[in-house]
């Protein structure tokens, strides 16, 4: 299922695969710019689904780099 998904999101230009071992040969996959792109959207959607759950029900929170605080 996993190797599935990341395929089609490679496919879709989502996710770029590097190779970054040769023996045996393994890759990461890296976001792209079209999949960092998603960013403001996903953040949005998080925000929108932490604003109804209690505070110890929310499984991520989001945080600005440079302040620590809660986005």
């Amino acid at each position: 299922m996993l190797s599935s998904r990341l395929k089609t999101l490679v496919q879709n230009g989502f996710l770029e695969r590097r190779p970054y071992q040769q023996r045996p040969v393994r890759h990461e996959y890296v976001l792209t710019e079209r999949g960092r792109s998603l960013r403001p959207i996903l953040v949005a959607m998080v925000a929108w689904r932490n604003a109804q759950l209690a505070p110890e029900m929310r499984s991520m929170v989001l945080v600005d780099q440079q302040t620590g605080r809660e986005v």
